[in-house]
C-alpha cells in the first residue's frame, strides 16, 4: 500500500522482458548483479517506500537516471498526490530525473523509455554530475579534528587514492549537510516573507 503498487504493477506487466532487469524479491539475482543493472541502465525505477524512498539515491550514486513515478490522488486516495522528493526545495528534480510518469503510464512503459530523447537523457545525467554532492553524506580523511563527526570516515585506501581525498575535502563543503542548511534557510526565509504578507494584510487596531 505504501509504495503504491508501482513497483508490482511493472512487474507484473513486464517481468518477461529482456530489456528490463526486474527481480521478484531484494537479492533475488544477487548483489553484484544488482549493481551492474544499476551502473548499465539508462533509467532506473525509483518508487517511493515509506516517504520519499532510498532508491533515486542508489541510481544518481551509479549514473543511472531515476525514473519516479506519481501516484495521483483519483487513483489512489489513500496515498496518491503525497509524494515528495529530498531536498526539492532547492535541488532541480525536473532536471535531474524523468518524473512525469503516473500509474497509467506502467502499461506503456517500455515504448516510453525507448522514444526519451537522447539529448534529454544526457542532460540530466550531465545534471545529476553536478547534484550528486548535495545528496550523500561525503566521507573525509581522519585527522582532518576540525571536520564534523559525520565527515569523519576513513575512504576505502584500496578505491581512494591522493587524488580521490583532495576531490572529497574539495566537496565536502556541498554534501547533503550543507544542503540540509540550504533548505532549512531557505524555509525560514518563506516563513518570514510570510509573516510580512500576513502583517500588511491585517488593518491597523482601531484607537479610542
Amino acid at each position: 500500500v505504501y509504495s503504491g503498487g508501482i513497483r508490482q504493477r511493472i512487474y507484473e506487466q513486464h517481468h518477461a522482458r529482456v530489456d528490463f532487469y526486474l527481480r521478484s524479491r531484494p537479492g533475488a539475482r544477487g548483489r553484484d548483479a544488482d549493481i551492474a543493472a544499476l551502473g548499465s541502465s539508462k533509467f532506473c525505477l525509483s518508487p517511493h517506500g515509506t516517504g520519499f524512498g532510498m532508491r533515486q539515491f542508489d541510481a544518481i550514486a551509479h549514473g543511472c537516471v531515476p525514473l519516479i513515478v506519481k501516484v495521483r490522488w483519483e487513483e489512489d486516495p489513500h496515498n496518491g498526490g503525497t509524494l515528495e522528493q529530498p531536498y526539492a526545495d532547492v535541488l532541480p528534480w525536473n532536471a535531474l530525473a524523468h518524473v512525469e510518469l503516473t500509474r497509467a503510464d506502467i502499461p506503456r512503459l517500455p515504448q516510453i523509455l525507448t522514444d526519451f530523447p537522447l539529448e534529454r537523457h544526457a542532460a540530466m545525467r550531465r545534471a545529476a554530475a553536478c547534484a550528486w554532492p548535495r545528496l550523500f553524506w561525503l566521507p573525509i580523511p581522519t585527522g582532518m579534528v576540525d571536520e564534523p563527526v559525520h565527515r569523519a570516515v576513513e575512504p576505502n585506501s584500496d578505491v581512494c587514492g591522493g587524488s580521490c581525498k583532495d576531490e572529497l575535502r574539495r566537496l565536502a563543503a556541498h554534501d547533503a549537510f550543507g544542503t540540509l542548511m540550504m533548505t532549512l534557510a531557505h524555509r525560514a526565509r518563506l516563513r518570514m516573507l510570510q509573516r510580512r504578507h500576513q502583517a500588511l494584510l491585517v488593518p491597523p487596531a482601531a484607537t479610542l
